[in-house]
Protein backbone atom coordinates (compact mmCIF):
# COMPACT_ATOMS: atom_id res chain seq x y z
CA UNK A 1 0.00 0.00 0.00
CA UNK A 2 2.83 2.29 0.70
CA UNK A 3 5.78 3.14 -1.43
CA UNK A 4 9.14 4.57 -0.67
CA UNK A 5 11.69 7.21 -1.59
CA UNK A 6 14.23 6.37 -4.24
CA UNK A 7 17.71 5.18 -3.43
CA UNK A 8 20.31 3.24 -5.38
CA UNK A 9 20.55 -0.51 -4.73
CA UNK A 10 23.25 -3.15 -5.12
CA UNK A 11 24.11 -6.72 -4.28
CA UNK A 12 24.83 -7.61 -0.67
CA UNK A 13 28.44 -8.77 -0.53
CA UNK A 14 28.24 -9.80 3.09
CA UNK A 15 25.17 -11.92 2.38
CA UNK A 16 26.78 -13.58 -0.63
CA UNK A 17 29.91 -14.40 1.33
CA UNK A 18 28.20 -15.77 4.41
CA UNK A 19 25.05 -17.49 3.20
CA UNK A 20 26.60 -19.58 0.49
CA UNK A 21 29.60 -20.70 2.51
CA UNK A 22 27.47 -23.50 3.91
CA UNK A 23 29.88 -26.45 3.55
CA UNK A 24 31.90 -28.17 6.24
CA UNK A 25 34.81 -30.57 5.85
CA UNK A 26 35.17 -34.03 7.25
CA UNK A 27 37.73 -34.34 10.03
CA UNK A 28 39.38 -37.15 8.06
CA UNK A 29 42.27 -36.79 5.62
CA UNK A 30 43.83 -33.43 6.24
CA UNK A 31 47.15 -32.05 5.13
CA UNK A 32 49.88 -31.35 7.73
CA UNK A 33 48.56 -27.80 7.91
CA UNK A 34 45.14 -29.11 8.84
CA UNK A 35 43.54 -28.37 5.45
CA UNK A 36 41.34 -31.02 3.76
CA UNK A 37 42.73 -32.89 0.76
CA UNK A 38 40.98 -33.09 -2.59
CA UNK A 39 39.54 -36.49 -1.67
CA UNK A 40 37.98 -35.27 1.58
CA UNK A 41 34.15 -35.76 1.50
CA UNK A 42 32.15 -32.51 1.81
CA UNK A 43 28.94 -32.51 3.85
CA UNK A 44 26.29 -29.84 3.40
CA UNK A 45 24.75 -28.52 6.59
CA UNK A 46 21.16 -29.53 7.25
CA UNK A 47 18.65 -26.75 6.67
CA UNK A 48 18.09 -24.55 9.71
CA UNK A 49 14.45 -24.49 10.85
CA UNK A 50 13.06 -21.00 11.46
CA UNK A 51 9.53 -20.36 12.69
CA UNK A 52 8.24 -17.28 10.87
CA UNK A 53 5.15 -15.07 11.30
CA UNK A 54 4.15 -12.46 8.71
CA UNK A 55 1.03 -11.04 7.08
CA UNK A 56 -1.19 -12.89 4.59
CA UNK A 57 0.26 -16.41 4.96
CA UNK A 58 0.43 -19.01 2.16
CA UNK A 59 -2.24 -21.70 2.03
CA UNK A 60 0.34 -24.48 2.34
CA UNK A 61 3.96 -24.96 3.32
CA UNK A 62 5.22 -25.52 -0.20
CA UNK A 63 4.58 -22.23 -2.01
CA UNK A 64 6.98 -21.16 -4.74
CA UNK A 65 8.30 -18.22 -2.71
CA UNK A 66 8.92 -20.45 0.29
CA UNK A 67 10.76 -22.97 -1.88
CA UNK A 68 12.86 -20.22 -3.42
CA UNK A 69 13.90 -18.73 -0.10
CA UNK A 70 14.54 -22.09 1.55
CA UNK A 71 16.86 -23.14 -1.28
CA UNK A 72 18.54 -19.76 -1.40
CA UNK A 73 19.39 -19.68 2.31
CA UNK A 74 19.45 -23.38 3.25
CA UNK A 75 16.61 -23.03 5.74
CA UNK A 76 13.25 -24.63 6.44
CA UNK A 77 10.45 -22.26 7.36
CA UNK A 78 7.83 -23.24 9.88
CA UNK A 79 5.00 -20.92 8.89
CA UNK A 80 3.06 -19.53 11.84
CA UNK A 81 -0.23 -18.22 10.49
CA UNK A 82 -2.23 -15.50 12.20
CA UNK A 83 -5.36 -13.79 10.95
CA UNK A 84 -4.74 -10.06 10.76
CA UNK A 85 -8.22 -9.30 12.12
CA UNK A 86 -7.39 -10.79 15.54
CA UNK A 87 -3.63 -11.10 15.38
CA UNK A 88 -2.93 -10.07 18.99
CA UNK A 89 -5.29 -12.60 20.58
CA UNK A 90 -3.96 -15.45 18.43
CA UNK A 91 -0.39 -14.42 19.14
CA UNK A 92 -1.03 -14.38 22.89
CA UNK A 93 -2.52 -17.87 22.72
CA UNK A 94 0.69 -19.11 21.10
CA UNK A 95 2.79 -17.34 23.73
CA UNK A 96 0.77 -18.99 26.50
CA UNK A 97 1.41 -22.36 24.85
CA UNK A 98 5.14 -21.65 24.68
CA UNK A 99 5.14 -21.34 20.88
CA UNK A 100 6.97 -18.09 20.28
CA UNK A 101 7.98 -17.47 16.64
CA UNK A 102 11.68 -17.17 15.97
CA UNK A 103 10.89 -14.13 13.86
CA UNK A 104 7.73 -12.02 13.72
CA UNK A 105 6.16 -8.66 12.98
CA UNK A 106 3.85 -6.59 15.18
CA UNK A 107 0.12 -6.33 14.52
CA UNK A 108 -3.08 -5.80 16.46
CA UNK A 109 -1.70 -3.21 18.86
CA UNK A 110 1.17 -5.33 20.15
CA UNK A 111 4.29 -3.34 21.03
CA UNK A 112 7.90 -3.99 21.93
CA UNK A 113 7.25 -2.69 25.43
CA UNK A 114 4.32 -5.04 26.15
CA UNK A 115 6.02 -8.15 24.79
CA UNK A 116 9.33 -7.37 26.47
CA UNK A 117 7.55 -7.24 29.83
CA UNK A 118 6.16 -10.70 29.13
CA UNK A 119 9.65 -12.09 28.51
CA UNK A 120 8.90 -12.87 24.88
CA UNK A 121 11.64 -10.94 23.07
CA UNK A 122 15.28 -11.66 22.34
CA UNK A 123 17.71 -8.83 22.87
CA UNK A 124 19.48 -8.05 19.59
CA UNK A 125 22.60 -5.93 19.75
CA UNK A 126 22.51 -2.93 17.44
CA UNK A 127 26.10 -3.65 16.46
CA UNK A 128 25.08 -7.14 15.33
CA UNK A 129 22.28 -5.79 13.16
CA UNK A 130 24.62 -3.26 11.60
CA UNK A 131 27.19 -5.98 10.91
CA UNK A 132 24.84 -8.39 9.15
CA UNK A 133 22.41 -5.84 7.68
CA UNK A 134 24.84 -3.04 6.71
CA UNK A 135 23.09 -1.67 3.62
CA UNK A 136 19.62 -1.72 5.11
CA UNK A 137 20.59 -0.10 8.41
CA UNK A 138 22.56 2.61 6.61
CA UNK A 139 19.52 3.41 4.44
CA UNK A 140 17.04 3.63 7.33
CA UNK A 141 19.38 5.73 9.46
CA UNK A 142 19.63 8.21 6.60
CA UNK A 143 15.83 8.31 6.59
CA UNK A 144 15.42 8.57 10.39
CA UNK A 145 18.52 8.94 12.62
CA UNK A 146 16.56 8.08 15.81
CA UNK A 147 15.07 4.87 14.39
CA UNK A 148 16.53 2.67 17.16
CA UNK A 149 14.36 4.26 19.85
CA UNK A 150 11.29 2.21 18.86
CA UNK A 151 12.93 -1.09 19.81
CA UNK A 152 14.59 0.25 22.95
CA UNK A 153 13.47 -0.82 26.41
CA UNK A 154 15.56 0.39 29.34
CA UNK A 155 18.68 0.74 27.25
CA UNK A 156 18.48 -2.60 25.43
CA UNK A 157 17.43 -3.20 21.83
CA UNK A 158 14.71 -5.73 21.02
CA UNK A 159 13.91 -4.92 17.42
CA UNK A 160 15.10 -4.61 13.83
CA UNK A 161 13.97 -1.25 12.45
CA UNK A 162 10.90 -1.12 10.24
CA UNK A 163 10.08 2.08 8.43
CA UNK A 164 7.18 3.71 6.63
CA UNK A 165 9.02 6.04 4.22
CA UNK A 166 5.90 7.98 3.11
CA UNK A 167 5.60 8.96 6.77
CA UNK A 168 8.30 11.52 6.09
CA UNK A 169 5.90 13.40 3.81
CA UNK A 170 2.85 15.38 4.98
CA UNK A 171 -0.85 14.70 4.60
CA UNK A 172 -1.84 17.08 1.83
CA UNK A 173 -4.88 19.28 1.17
CA UNK A 174 -6.82 18.38 -1.97
CA UNK A 175 -9.73 20.03 -3.74
CA UNK A 176 -12.44 19.29 -6.27
CA UNK A 177 -10.86 20.92 -9.34
CA UNK A 178 -14.13 21.67 -11.11
CA UNK A 179 -15.49 23.38 -8.01
CA UNK A 180 -12.37 25.56 -7.69
CA UNK A 181 -12.84 26.85 -11.22
CA UNK A 182 -16.56 27.39 -10.64
CA UNK A 183 -15.84 29.78 -7.76
CA UNK A 184 -13.13 31.66 -9.65
CA UNK A 185 -9.93 29.96 -8.44
CA UNK A 186 -7.38 28.89 -11.04
CA UNK A 187 -5.15 27.39 -8.36
CA UNK A 188 -5.66 26.04 -4.84
CA UNK A 189 -5.44 28.38 -1.83
CA UNK A 190 -2.09 29.00 -0.17
CA UNK A 191 -3.13 30.76 3.06
CA UNK A 192 -5.73 30.10 5.72
CA UNK A 193 -7.52 33.31 4.63
CA UNK A 194 -7.79 32.12 1.03
CA UNK A 195 -8.82 28.70 2.28
CA UNK A 196 -11.63 30.22 4.32
CA UNK A 197 -12.86 32.07 1.24
CA UNK A 198 -12.85 28.83 -0.78
CA UNK A 199 -14.73 26.92 1.93
CA UNK A 200 -17.48 29.57 2.15
CA UNK A 201 -17.86 29.66 -1.61
CA UNK A 202 -18.01 25.86 -1.77
CA UNK A 203 -20.97 26.15 0.60
CA UNK A 204 -22.73 29.22 -0.73
CA UNK A 205 -21.91 29.61 -4.45
CA UNK A 206 -23.45 26.40 -5.83
CA UNK A 207 -20.10 24.99 -7.10
CA UNK A 208 -21.76 21.86 -8.55
CA UNK A 209 -24.24 23.99 -10.50
CA UNK A 210 -27.39 22.07 -9.54
CA UNK A 211 -29.25 25.12 -8.25
CA UNK A 212 -29.39 23.80 -4.69
CA UNK A 213 -27.55 24.73 -1.51
CA UNK A 214 -26.49 21.17 -0.80
CA UNK A 215 -22.69 21.37 -0.76
CA UNK A 216 -20.23 21.95 2.08
CA UNK A 217 -16.67 23.11 2.33
CA UNK A 218 -15.16 20.38 4.46
CA UNK A 219 -15.76 17.52 6.86
CA UNK A 220 -13.81 15.18 9.13
CA UNK A 221 -13.80 11.70 10.62
CA UNK A 222 -15.55 12.66 13.84
CA UNK A 223 -16.64 9.12 14.61
CA UNK A 224 -13.14 7.87 15.37
CA UNK A 225 -11.37 11.23 15.75
CA UNK A 226 -8.32 9.95 13.93
CA UNK A 227 -5.78 12.74 14.26
CA UNK A 228 -4.67 12.28 10.65
CA UNK A 229 -8.13 13.06 9.30
CA UNK A 230 -9.47 15.64 11.72
CA UNK A 231 -9.05 19.14 10.26
CA UNK A 232 -5.29 18.70 10.34
CA UNK A 233 -4.65 21.32 7.61
CA UNK A 234 -6.48 23.97 9.64
CA UNK A 235 -4.51 23.24 12.80
CA UNK A 236 -1.35 23.01 10.70
CA UNK A 237 -1.85 26.58 9.51
CA UNK A 238 -1.46 27.59 13.16
CA UNK A 239 1.68 25.43 13.49
CA UNK A 240 0.22 22.66 15.65
CA UNK A 241 -1.52 19.30 15.66
CA UNK A 242 -3.87 18.80 18.62
CA UNK A 243 -3.15 15.08 19.02
CA UNK A 244 0.63 15.30 18.84
CA UNK A 245 3.29 15.89 21.45
CA UNK A 246 5.97 18.32 20.32
CA UNK A 247 8.65 20.47 21.98
CA UNK A 248 7.67 23.94 23.14
CA UNK A 249 9.99 26.95 22.86
CA UNK A 250 11.98 25.63 25.85
CA UNK A 251 12.44 22.18 24.35
CA UNK A 252 9.93 20.46 26.64
CA UNK A 253 7.22 18.21 25.22
CA UNK A 254 3.67 19.51 25.41
CA UNK A 255 0.34 18.12 24.24
CA UNK A 256 -0.90 20.01 21.19
CA UNK A 257 -4.54 20.30 22.21
CA UNK A 258 -3.83 22.51 25.23
CA UNK A 259 -1.78 25.11 23.34
CA UNK A 260 -2.81 28.64 22.40
CA UNK A 261 -2.36 27.71 18.73
CA UNK A 262 -5.03 25.02 19.08
CA UNK A 263 -7.37 27.47 20.79
CA UNK A 264 -7.14 29.79 17.78
CA UNK A 265 -7.76 26.95 15.33
CA UNK A 266 -10.76 25.76 17.36
CA UNK A 267 -12.20 29.29 17.25
CA UNK A 268 -12.02 29.31 13.47
CA UNK A 269 -13.56 25.83 13.15
CA UNK A 270 -16.33 26.74 15.57
CA UNK A 271 -17.16 29.80 13.47
CA UNK A 272 -17.24 27.72 10.29
CA UNK A 273 -19.49 25.13 11.90
CA UNK A 274 -21.90 27.83 13.10
CA UNK A 275 -21.99 29.29 9.59
CA UNK A 276 -22.77 25.92 8.03
CA UNK A 277 -19.49 25.58 6.14
CA UNK A 278 -18.55 22.31 7.88
CA UNK A 279 -20.73 19.31 7.07
CA UNK A 280 -22.88 18.81 10.21
CA UNK A 281 -22.63 15.05 9.74
CA UNK A 282 -18.88 15.13 10.42
CA UNK A 283 -19.56 14.01 14.01
CA UNK A 284 -20.68 10.55 12.84
CA UNK A 285 -18.51 10.24 9.74
CA UNK A 286 -16.05 7.35 9.39
CA UNK A 287 -13.64 6.53 6.58
CA UNK A 288 -16.05 4.70 4.21
CA UNK A 289 -18.60 7.50 4.58
CA UNK A 290 -15.89 10.09 4.08
CA UNK A 291 -14.82 8.60 0.76
CA UNK A 292 -18.40 8.19 -0.39
CA UNK A 293 -19.26 11.83 0.38
CA UNK A 294 -16.09 13.09 -1.33
CA UNK A 295 -16.79 11.07 -4.49
CA UNK A 296 -20.46 12.08 -4.53
CA UNK A 297 -19.69 15.79 -4.22
CA UNK A 298 -21.11 16.49 -0.77
CA UNK A 299 -18.01 18.60 0.00
CA UNK A 300 -15.07 19.78 -2.05
CA UNK A 301 -12.04 19.43 0.21
CA UNK A 302 -10.01 16.63 1.82
CA UNK A 303 -6.91 16.70 4.02
CA UNK A 304 -6.45 13.04 4.91
CA UNK A 305 -4.35 11.80 2.00
CA UNK A 306 -0.65 11.27 1.49
CA UNK A 307 0.77 12.11 -1.92
CA UNK A 308 0.16 8.67 -3.43
CA UNK A 309 -3.51 8.73 -2.40
CA UNK A 310 -4.01 11.46 -5.02
CA UNK A 311 -2.18 9.87 -7.96
CA UNK A 312 -4.41 10.16 -11.04
CA UNK A 313 -6.49 7.07 -11.66
CA UNK A 314 -4.95 4.85 -8.97
CA UNK A 315 -4.97 6.85 -5.74
CA UNK A 316 -7.43 5.98 -2.98
CA UNK A 317 -8.95 9.47 -3.16
CA UNK A 318 -8.64 9.98 -6.91
CA UNK A 319 -9.60 6.71 -8.61
CA UNK A 320 -13.30 6.49 -7.71
CA UNK A 321 -13.56 10.27 -7.75
CA UNK A 322 -12.52 10.44 -11.40
CA UNK A 323 -14.92 7.67 -12.39
CA UNK A 324 -17.84 9.52 -10.79
CA UNK A 325 -16.60 12.96 -11.88
CA UNK A 326 -14.97 12.52 -15.32
CA UNK A 327 -15.05 16.27 -15.97
CA UNK A 328 -13.15 17.12 -12.78
CA UNK A 329 -9.72 16.44 -11.29
CA UNK A 330 -8.31 16.16 -7.81
CA UNK A 331 -6.18 19.27 -7.32
CA UNK A 332 -3.46 18.94 -4.68
CA UNK A 333 -2.63 22.14 -2.83
CA UNK A 334 0.23 23.34 -0.63
CA UNK A 335 0.37 23.32 3.15
CA UNK A 336 -1.53 26.40 4.31
CA UNK A 337 0.24 29.40 5.78
CA UNK A 338 -1.33 30.94 8.85
CA UNK A 339 -1.26 34.09 10.98
CA UNK A 340 2.28 33.34 12.14
CA UNK A 341 3.75 32.49 8.74
CA UNK A 342 4.31 29.11 7.01
CA UNK A 343 2.23 26.31 8.44
CA UNK A 344 3.19 22.72 9.14
CA UNK A 345 2.01 19.56 7.47
CA UNK A 346 0.96 16.68 9.66
CA UNK A 347 3.21 13.67 9.07
CA UNK A 348 2.84 10.19 10.44
CA UNK A 349 6.60 9.73 10.79
CA UNK A 350 8.68 6.88 9.41
CA UNK A 351 9.05 4.93 12.65
CA UNK A 352 6.97 1.79 13.00
CA UNK A 353 6.97 -1.12 15.40
CA UNK A 354 10.12 -3.08 14.48
CA UNK A 355 10.62 -6.73 13.60
CA UNK A 356 11.60 -8.94 16.52
CA UNK A 357 12.92 -12.38 17.41
CA UNK A 358 11.60 -14.73 20.06
CA UNK A 359 13.40 -15.05 23.39
CA UNK A 360 14.67 -18.53 22.43
CA UNK A 361 16.81 -16.98 19.67
CA UNK A 362 18.70 -14.79 22.15
CA UNK A 363 21.14 -17.62 22.91
CA UNK A 364 21.22 -19.02 19.37
CA UNK A 365 23.80 -16.87 17.60
CA UNK A 366 23.74 -18.89 14.36
CA UNK A 367 19.99 -18.47 13.99
CA UNK A 368 20.13 -14.76 14.78
CA UNK A 369 22.78 -14.24 12.13
CA UNK A 370 20.90 -16.33 9.58
CA UNK A 371 17.70 -14.32 10.11
CA UNK A 372 19.58 -11.04 9.80
CA UNK A 373 21.23 -12.21 6.57
CA UNK A 374 17.85 -13.18 5.12
CA UNK A 375 16.42 -9.79 6.09
CA UNK A 376 19.35 -7.97 4.50
CA UNK A 377 18.74 -9.80 1.22
CA UNK A 378 14.98 -9.23 1.33
CA UNK A 379 15.55 -5.50 1.76
CA UNK A 380 18.57 -4.81 -0.46
CA UNK A 381 19.07 -7.58 -3.06
CA UNK A 382 17.07 -6.99 -6.25
CA UNK A 383 16.55 -10.64 -7.13
CA UNK A 384 15.52 -11.73 -3.63
CA UNK A 385 13.30 -8.69 -3.07
CA UNK A 386 11.45 -9.12 -6.37
CA UNK A 387 10.89 -12.86 -6.06
CA UNK A 388 9.71 -12.69 -2.45
CA UNK A 389 7.51 -9.66 -3.13
CA UNK A 390 5.95 -10.57 -6.46
CA UNK A 391 6.82 -14.15 -7.38
CA UNK A 392 8.30 -15.41 -10.63
CA UNK A 393 9.05 -12.88 -13.36
CA UNK A 394 7.21 -13.58 -16.59
CA UNK A 395 4.80 -15.89 -14.81
CA UNK A 396 3.41 -13.87 -11.93
CA UNK A 397 4.62 -10.40 -12.87
CA UNK A 398 6.44 -8.34 -15.46
CA UNK A 399 7.87 -4.85 -15.70
CA UNK A 400 5.52 -2.08 -16.82
CA UNK A 401 6.65 1.55 -16.87
CA UNK A 402 9.69 0.50 -14.89
CA UNK A 403 7.83 -1.14 -11.99
CA UNK A 404 6.49 -4.65 -11.38
CA UNK A 405 2.93 -5.27 -12.58
CA UNK A 406 1.04 -8.45 -11.71
CA UNK A 407 0.10 -10.61 -14.71
CA UNK A 408 -2.68 -12.27 -12.73
CA UNK A 409 -4.98 -9.44 -11.60
CA UNK A 410 -6.04 -11.49 -8.56
CA UNK A 411 -2.52 -11.06 -7.23
CA UNK A 412 -3.09 -7.35 -6.80
CA UNK A 413 -4.94 -8.49 -3.68
CA UNK A 414 -2.26 -8.97 -1.01
CA UNK A 415 -4.17 -11.78 0.71
CA UNK A 416 -4.61 -13.75 -2.54
CA UNK A 417 -0.98 -13.22 -3.54
CA UNK A 418 0.21 -14.55 -0.19
CA UNK A 419 -2.23 -17.45 -0.08
CA UNK A 420 -1.44 -18.68 -3.58
CA UNK A 421 2.32 -18.27 -4.06
CA UNK A 422 3.59 -16.94 -0.72
CA UNK A 423 4.40 -13.59 -2.27
CA UNK A 424 3.94 -10.20 -0.69
CA UNK A 425 3.96 -9.50 3.01
CA UNK A 426 4.43 -12.89 4.66
CA UNK A 427 8.14 -13.22 3.87
CA UNK A 428 8.72 -9.88 2.13
CA UNK A 429 7.36 -7.31 4.56
CA UNK A 430 9.96 -4.98 3.02
CA UNK A 431 7.74 -4.69 -0.04
CA UNK A 432 7.39 -0.92 -0.52
CA UNK A 433 9.19 -0.36 2.79
CA UNK A 434 12.89 -0.61 1.96
CA UNK A 435 14.46 2.71 0.89
CA UNK A 436 16.88 0.82 -1.37
CA UNK A 437 14.06 -0.91 -3.25
CA UNK A 438 12.00 2.22 -3.82
CA UNK A 439 12.75 2.09 -7.54
CA UNK A 440 10.27 -0.80 -7.78
CA UNK A 441 7.48 1.02 -5.97
CA UNK A 442 6.51 3.87 -8.29
CA UNK A 443 7.14 4.97 -11.82
CA UNK A 444 9.39 7.92 -12.53
CA UNK A 445 6.40 10.07 -13.41
CA UNK A 446 4.73 9.25 -10.08
CA UNK A 447 7.90 10.03 -8.15
CA UNK A 448 8.06 13.38 -9.91
CA UNK A 449 4.54 14.09 -8.64
CA UNK A 450 5.69 13.23 -5.13
CA UNK A 451 8.55 15.68 -5.46
CA UNK A 452 6.27 18.41 -6.79
CA UNK A 453 3.61 18.00 -4.09
CA UNK A 454 5.76 17.42 -1.02
CA UNK A 455 9.01 19.33 -1.53
CA UNK A 456 9.75 22.23 0.79
CA UNK A 457 6.98 21.67 3.33
CA UNK A 458 7.71 21.75 7.03
CA UNK A 459 6.23 18.75 8.83
CA UNK A 460 5.19 17.97 12.38
CA UNK A 461 5.64 14.45 13.77
CA UNK A 462 4.48 13.13 17.12
CA UNK A 463 7.44 13.03 19.53
CA UNK A 464 5.75 11.13 22.36
CA UNK A 465 8.29 8.49 23.50
CA UNK A 466 7.16 4.85 23.32
CA UNK A 467 8.86 4.08 26.65
CA UNK A 468 6.89 6.66 28.68
CA UNK A 469 5.96 5.42 32.16
CA UNK A 470 3.36 7.43 34.06
CA UNK A 471 3.01 7.16 37.82
CA UNK A 472 -0.59 5.98 37.53
CA UNK A 473 -3.04 5.01 34.80
CA UNK A 474 -5.31 7.74 33.42
CA UNK A 475 -8.15 5.94 31.63
CA UNK A 476 -10.41 9.01 31.42
CA UNK A 477 -7.90 11.33 29.78
CA UNK A 478 -8.42 10.19 26.20
CA UNK A 479 -12.20 10.24 26.54
CA UNK A 480 -12.07 13.74 27.95
CA UNK A 481 -9.93 14.96 25.03
CA UNK A 482 -12.35 13.50 22.48
CA UNK A 483 -15.40 15.01 24.18
CA UNK A 484 -13.95 18.51 24.40
CA UNK A 485 -12.59 18.39 20.87
CA UNK A 486 -16.15 18.06 19.58
CA UNK A 487 -17.62 20.49 22.12
CA UNK A 488 -15.18 23.22 21.05
CA UNK A 489 -16.15 22.91 17.39
CA UNK A 490 -19.88 22.50 18.05
CA UNK A 491 -19.92 25.66 20.18
CA UNK A 492 -20.89 23.83 23.38
CA UNK A 493 -17.93 25.28 25.31
CA UNK A 494 -16.67 28.83 24.88
CA UNK A 495 -13.10 29.11 23.73
CA UNK A 496 -11.96 31.73 26.21
CA UNK A 497 -12.59 30.84 29.85
CA UNK A 498 -14.04 27.48 28.85
CA UNK A 499 -10.80 26.53 27.10
CA UNK A 500 -8.75 27.60 30.14
CA UNK A 501 -10.99 25.47 32.36
CA UNK A 502 -10.46 22.50 30.05
CA UNK A 503 -6.67 22.87 30.28
CA UNK A 504 -6.82 22.94 34.09
CA UNK A 505 -9.11 19.92 34.18
CA UNK A 506 -6.89 18.08 31.67
CA UNK A 507 -3.85 18.61 33.86
CA UNK A 508 -5.65 17.36 36.98
CA UNK A 509 -7.09 14.34 35.16
CA UNK A 510 -3.57 13.08 34.44
CA UNK A 511 -2.15 15.53 31.95
CA UNK A 512 0.51 16.81 34.34
CA UNK A 513 1.61 13.28 35.19
CA UNK A 514 1.67 12.29 31.52
CA UNK A 515 3.63 15.40 30.59
CA UNK A 516 6.22 14.80 33.32
CA UNK A 517 6.65 11.14 32.31
CA UNK A 518 6.85 11.99 28.61
CA UNK A 519 9.61 14.52 29.20
CA UNK A 520 11.62 12.13 31.37
CA UNK A 521 11.49 9.52 28.60
CA UNK A 522 12.10 12.15 25.90
CA UNK A 523 15.27 13.43 27.55
CA UNK A 524 16.53 9.90 28.20
CA UNK A 525 15.88 9.01 24.56
CA UNK A 526 17.96 11.94 23.33
CA UNK A 527 21.04 11.08 25.41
Amino acid sequence: MTRLRKWSAGLSLILTASVFAGCTSSPAETTPKGEPTASTPVTKESPMEISWAGLYPPNDNNSKVQQYLEKKFNVKFKNMKFDRSNWASQFNVKIAAGEIPDFFIYEGGLTVQTLQKQGVLAEIKIEEIQKYMPKYTKSVLELEPTIWTVGNVEGKNYGIPQTFPPGATPFLPAYNGKWLKAIGYNEPPKTIKEFEDVMYKFRNNDPDGNGKKDTYGLSARGKDQNGFYFFNSVFGAFGVNPYQWNPDKNGNLQFGMITEESRQAFKLLSKWYKDGVIDPEFVTEDEPKRRQNWVNGRYGYLDGGLWYHYLPGIGAYSGDFKIKNPDSDVVVGPILSGPNGPGVGLAQGVKQQPFSMGIQVEKDEKKRIKILQILEALSTDDEVYLYASYGEKGVDWDMKNGVPAMINPDYNDAAKLGASIGGGFFYSFFKTKSPLMDKYSYSQAELEMREKWTKGHKITVNQYPPDTKTKTEHPNLGKMQSEFFLKFILGQVDLDKGFDDFVMQWKKEGGDDTTEAANIAYKAMKK
